[in-house]
């Protein structure tokens, strides 16, 4: 059987696909790979690993305003330098997403996409087999090294965050427009502020 890992940035996925893969990962969502190979998509274990939406767009944001001004030799140094060098506090970063047009441009940006966009086939909705959660990332992979025979992994922290709650860095209206940003998330993975 095959296994196919879905990773959804802002998730672990680096540490994860390190751990058991041995590789670099990239973000690729689940269409991509049932439309490479449709009966070895079928055949195979998917997984994912979600994250809370308020967490990962914190996340994402620090992670991406860290790089601003570095240079083009990355594409995330280049979006982040071209959408958020005015963006110089994270509520800043937040309450401009009321604008419309930055909010598209932010959401096509794989940092900031829906998670279910990575883990959905239209008109199918999610087709993963397991969906582990960064809240509980250690219990959950060691149940995914389990599953494929190999439970004496152990998960390294490649790209470890600020180390700071999330929820300190919010105002009600910034988490009251979080919340209505990423209301397919919130609905279809269960999670809340």
């Amino acid at each position: 059987m095959g296994v196919i890992f879905s990773h959804i940035p802002k998730s672990a996925g680096t540490s994860i696909v390190d751990s058991l893969f041995g590789q670099k990962s990239r973000h690729v969502p689940v269409l991509r790979y049932a439309a490479f190979d449709h009966q070895l998509f079928n055949d195979s274990f998917k997984f994912t690993f979600v994250r809370n939406p308020w967490a990962r767009i914190h996340s994402a944001y620090h992670y991406l305003h860290r790089v601003v001004g570095k240079g083009d030799k990355f594409l995330d140094w280049t979006w982040a330098t071209h959408h958020l060098s005015d963006r110089h506090s994270f509520e800043n970063f937040i309450l401009g997403l009321r604008d419309l047009r930055y909010r598209s441009a932010v959401k096509r940006y794989p940092h900031f996409r829906d998670q279910v966009d990575w883990i959905s086939i239209p008109g199918r909705g999610v087709v993963m087999d397991f969906i582990g959660r960064f809240e509980s990332l250690e219990l959950d992979f060691a149940h995914v090294c389990k599953l494929h025979g190999r439970p004496d992994l152990t998960l390294p922290r490649l790209r470890p965050g600020t180390g700071q709650g999330y929820r300190e860095a919010y105002t009600e209206q910034m988490a009251d427009l979080v919340a209505d940003i990423y209301r397919r998330d919130i609905d279809a993975l269960g999670y809340d502020f």
